[in-house]
């Protein structure tokens, strides 16, 4: 069973962010199961929620949909996209540690604050590693924002040194990240994508996997998983 970020409303009218593995469906009083199942990451505002949402929540399942449509080009065995697909899900978890100011800033990160925000990956991996999540999933948490040219963070990586996942991931994560609604940008549309994705190969990402995204976002209507 995967986990994933969601939000929930306590009966206070606070939310938690949360990590979980599901609930039963409501058919109990919050069961020990549904309780079991989850972890709280943070209580949250309604404004705040709103923003989670938009930015952590919906981004990391669209980059997993990513994810899964780059497994089906790549022919990835079941067990490879199952991790690929949990690392997407949970890639940006690290964000919770960067504080709220600086999280829904609009307007341009000082130095510092981008400084501050680069922890996020490296975080996130710790924060997943001690829960027991398998080596291949944190690793690509860890590195999906390592740039192929070795200017990337938390490590410097550089090439085939970057994990095979983190390159896919951060394709993906990319990708959406680009072409959906920010708070301090608007969205591109698919030709300029394109376009951004054939000027970083090699520099920011894995030429092979930019090429991979490319082929899909061109052919976004046959790849249907």
């Amino acid at each position: 069973m995967r986990l994933f970020v969601m939000m929930a409303m306590g009966e206070d009218g606070f939310y938690s962010l949360e990590i979980s593995r599901g609930y039963c469906g409501g058919k109990c009083n919050f069961c020990w199961k549904c309780f079991s199942n989850r972890d709280i990451l943070r209580v949250v505002n309604s404004h705040e929620a709103d923003f989670y949402e938009n930015y952590l929540i919906s981004h990391q399942y669209n980059t997993a949909r990513l994810c899964a449509k780059a497994a089906y080009y790549l022919n990835l065995s079941e067990e490879i996209t199952s991790q690929l697909i949990q690392a997407a899900l949970l890639h940006d978890v690290g964000k919770i540690y960067i504080p709220t100011d600086v999280f829904m800033k609009t307007g341009k990160l000082s130095t510092d604050e981008f400084e501050m925000v680069k922890y996020h990956s490296a975080f996130g991996a710790l924060y997943l590693k001690v829960r027991g999540i398998p080596e291949g999933i944190t690793d690509a948490v860890k590195h999906h924002h390592e740039r192929y040219d070795g200017t990337g963070y938390p490590d410097g990586l550089k090439g085939d040194k970057i994990p095979f996942l983190a390159r896919i991931l951060a394709v993906c994560d990319a990708a959406d990240a680009m072409t959906a609604q920010r708070h301090y940008r608007p969205p591109v549309n698919r030709q300029t994508l394109i376009q951004e994705l054939l000027n970083n190969k090699g520099t920011q990402f894995d030429p092979d996997m930019a090429e991979m995204m490319v082929k899909i976002l061109n052919g976004e209507d046959a790849v249907n998983v």
